[in-house]
């Protein structure tokens, strides 16, 4: 039973996905005419200034809670140690996230929750990436050439705005996800 939930809980990662691109993103800019790309964050859709703050705060818990599921869908899967810690961290990213939508730019919390919501996320994809490493399946090495490129690009500093550097980070977490699904798929009763 827990391993057919599992199966649809894998694809809460696409659903995220989609999510914060329609609900977070377009819905939220659509409303707020002032926000440039260029210029601004994508947390200053969720803030006192924008028209409906409420509809980028509400697509951060939904975005946050389908990584929630997905990191629940790999915990139930997983039968290795290191496996387990890295969805377990995939977890708490997803809680950031939340946190996120419910403490807004212009609240005290906001820039440790939205920066330790990225840290975290690649946190818990480099864990992965060491975990298959050790179980010797071919998928870290996707997952460390996609981390070592964002790590590299995000720290050489060519970004214009925060929200770029929140999009291209968005972005690479939903490449990685992309190869964690391939794992979850590919190895089925051996992650």
């Amino acid at each position: 039973m827990l391993k057919r939930i599992s199966k649809v809980l894998r694809f809460s990662g696409l659903l995220g996905g989609f999510g914060f691109l329609v609900t977070a993103i377009i819905s939220s800019i659509v409303n707020n005419s002032w926000f440039e790309f260029y210029k601004h964050s994508f947390s200053s859709l969720g803030s006192p200034r924008s028209i409906h703050p409420m509809i980028y705060n509400i697509g951060m818990y939904f975005v946050g809670a389908m990584i929630i599921l997905y990191a629940i869908s790999f915990l139930i899967e997983a039968n290795k140690k290191y496996n387990i810690i890295g969805a377990t961290s995939l977890l708490f990213s997803g809680v950031f996230l939340i946190f996120v939508g419910i403490f807004h730019m212009g609240t005290r919390p906001h820039n440790f929750v939205s920066a330790w919501f990225f840290a975290q996320t690649d946190i818990s994809l480099a864990i992965f990436a060491v975990s298959w490493l050790i179980y010797k399946m071919r998928e870290w090495i996707a997952m460390a050439i996609i981390l070592a490129f964002e790590l590299f690009v995000a720290y050489a500093g060519v970004f214009p705005s925060v929200a770029t550097i929140e999009a291209f980070g968005i972005f690479m977490i939903f490449m990685m996800y992309v190869v964690c699904l391939t794992v979850q798929v590919r190895y089925n009763e051996e992650i």
